[in-house]
Formats: C-alpha cells, sequence, structure tokens
C-alpha cells in the first residue's frame, strides 16, 4: 500500500486571488508558503512555520518528491501551484483531492 501524505497550507500574496486567479496570485514577486500542516498516513498533524524559517523536514520533503507518494489535499491543483511557485514541480499525477 502506498503512503499518504495529507497537505493543507496557508500561503501570502499581494494579488488578490479572488480577482486575478489562480496563477497570477502565485505568480507575484511577493507570494510565499506560510505554514505547511500534513500528515503521514493515520500520524498526527503535524506543522511547519515556514513565515518563521522552520526548515522543512526531510521526511517531508523527501515524500513530496516521491511519486510513490500520494499527496492528499482539500485543492490539490492550488497546493501544486504554489509548491512549484517555489521550486517543487510535482507531477499532477502524483496529487489527489
Amino acid at each position: 500500500m502506498k503512503d499518504i501524505l495529507y497537505i493543507d497550507i496557508e500561503t501570502y500574496s499581494s494579488e488578490p486571488i479572488k480577482e486575478v486567479g489562480l496563477f497570477k496570485y502565485a505568480a507575484s514577486s511577493d507570494f510565499e508558503i506560510l505554514l505547511i500542516g500534513y500528515a503521514f498516513n493515520a500520524e498526527p498533524i503535524q506543522i511547519i512555520d515556514c513565515a518563521s524559517g522552520e526548515e522543512w523536514p526531510e521526511r517531508f520533503e523527501t515524500a513530496l518528491l516521491d511519486p510513490d507518494v500520494i499527496k492528499v489535499a482539500h485543492n490539490a491543483m492550488f497546493e501544486r501551484t504554489c509548491f512549484k511557485r517555489v521550486g517543487y514541480d510535482i507531477p499532477s499525477t502524483d496529487w489527489t483531492c
């Protein structure tokens, strides 16, 4: 059975997403991921406080890039686009909503 990585992120951009859409929102020069909430399978939820400079745990980063780990998000297109903006181009086939 494949591992599952549940992900929810909080972000900032000066571009209002409801007016400009996801791609322009994420392309803004001041875009950033503030918080990452995640959990592996049925493990407890973990929080990465990116806004405070907290580093991403190796286990999380490795799983994010592993095509054998299923990434689950409420709106996977949002998470995928945001991660791509910060250098993590994860194929859409790795994601599920």
